[in-house]
């Protein structure tokens, strides 16, 4: 059994020296590694040679020591973006990003690989699925398990992308068996849905029959966001049987709440409008009513007092999350967070906007669960000094993921026959998949406030009874 959202606390008794600014303790600090057209992994994608699969693993493990070097507990890792997989697939084929060619099998398992080399550097992996994107104009599938061939019925155009039908009960049913493959045969710590539901195109035609058939009182467009949301209840349902302890989040557009008056609260401040609401029939809002996801990352792609405020979104969603008893982690554009008439040279990257961002996630958190998630990660990778900005400036201290109390346990599990050998930390471990939070505090009892108030003497995460302790300074 897995006791989620237990975590089995070690504090070495050692006289140390920690001169670092202090953080939250618990923090979620995520970012997005998108794979769609190869935005930021693999580089090295076009052959399906062993001298090229071995590169592209290499890449993968860079990304997550960078990870790691920037403090960074959380990535989320685009498993299916095109009704494929980054991962061996009971029902889709494999992605053409790793061979050059659709459906062809790679020498590895992605994402097995990224999860192992990830939890070995104490960061959680969460699998990013696009639930109902097929392709596009340049992206189409034509292996021969894709729903093209097996279920042309259940795919419709939408301008230039293809979708699968979120009307169609079947293609509700399929994407729970999807998800349930996945969380069943792989490790994750969480699964992540982006905002593709319906899209902008798609026609009355195309669910015309259903929506008669179904006998419903409510409008076309409330029976929509029904499906959306049908589909969301039955993915958490799905996810929670089969492993409870993985959560469940949605990445949605930045704006929402068309329906805050349904829900007693107060309207986003957004100039715009929800624009969601009546265009991909998504109602964020509901999600978070319902609790049918443990967490949200809006995308707040804009800047503090632009037109679209940055400041008063961010509020708004901390405001809702807590309203809702649920999380929130803002979803960042590194692209997008640029000085005003800026020209960005290598050594220039918009800092101040993404530190006055990230502390206003701490400012407006009410749930002990601040957090950012980058988008745009090549972006940053690419970008000389922006990870050792944020190790130095943003996230000086590592963090502990946030906890979620609707998860909490009364089960009390401690750690024996601690041993240090060499920089080795090990322990007898009290159950089976724990994992574990190390600290280094000095001796002197009075100091031992760091456990509980902040990061001080945190060390970091591990998922097995060992940790490598770090170099650090002695009196």
């Amino acid at each position: 059994m897995k006791y989620f959202n237990k975590i089995t606390f070690l504090a070495l008794g050692l006289c140390l020296t920690l001169m670092l600014q202090a953080q939250p303790k618990r923090e979620f600090r995520s970012a997005w590694l998108t794979t769609v057209w190869a935005i930021d992994w693999p580089k090295t994608h076009s052959k399906a040679t062993e001298a090229g699969q071995l590169k592209q693993q290499d890449e993968l493990r860079a990304i997550v020591d960078s990870l790691s070097e920037a403090n960074m507990n959380a990535v989320f890792f685009q498993v299916r973006g095109f009704s494929d997989a980054m991962y061996k697939s009971k029902y889709e084929p494999w992605s053409q990003y790793l061979t050059g060619t659709r459906g062809e099998e790679p020498m590895y398992d992605p994402l097995q690989l990224l999860i192992e080399y990830a939890h070995s550097k104490g960061i959680e992996v969460h699998a990013w699925v696009n639930p109902y994107r097929y392709g596009t104009s340049s992206v189409y599938g034509k292996a021969p398990n894709d729903y093209h061939y097996t279920h042309p019925e259940w795919l419709v155009k939408c301008g230039d992308i293809t979708i699968l039908n979120p009307s169609m009960p079947e293609v509700r049913k399929q994407i729970c068996c999807v998800i349930a493959d996945m969380v069943e045969n792989y490790d994750l710590d969480g699964v992540l849905f982006d905002d593709y539901f319906y899209q902008s195109g798609y026609q009355s035609s195309y669910d015309e029959d259903l929506y008669k058939k179904s006998g419903t009182t409510l409008s076309r467009a409330d029976w929509r966001r029904e499906q959306v949301n049908l589909m969301v209840r039955n993915v958490r349902d799905t996810i929670k049987a089969t492993k409870p302890w993985v959560t469940f989040g949605i990445g949605p557009a930045g704006v929402a709440g068309a329906s805050a008056d349904k829900y007693g609260v107060e309207h986003c401040p957004s100039p715009s409008g929800d624009w969601q609401y009546n265009g991909i029939y998504s109602d964020p809002l509901a999600w978070y009513n319902e609790k049918t996801i443990d967490y949200m990352a809006p995308q707040i792609y804009w800047k503090i007092d632009s037109y679209t405020n940055y400041d008063l979104l961010a509020k708004w969603w901390s405001d809702m999350a807590c309203h809702f008893g649920r999380h929130m982690y803002v979803s960042h554009s590194l692209s997008a967070l640029k000085p005003n008439g800026t020209n960005l040279s290598a050594n220039e990257f918009y800092a101040d906007e993404i530190g006055a961002q990230t502390e206003l996630n701490r400012l407006y958190d009410r749930m002990g669960a601040p957090g950012s998630c980058w988008y745009g990660l090549s972006h940053g990778l690419d970008t000389k000094g922006f990870i050792q900005y944020i190790k130095n400036k943003v996230y000086t201290r590592p963090a502990v993921v946030p906890q979620m109390s609707w998860y909490a346990t009364d089960k009390c599990l401690y750690v024996s026959n601690i041993r240090k050998n060499g920089q080795k930390l090990s322990w007898d471990a009290p159950a089976e998949n724990l994992r574990y939070v190390v600290y280094c505090i000095p001796t002197n009892p009075e100091t031992t406030v760091g456990l509980t108030g902040t990061s001080e003497y945190l060390l970091g995460t591990a998922y097995t009874n060992s940790f490598q302790v770090p170099t650090v300074s002695t009196p």
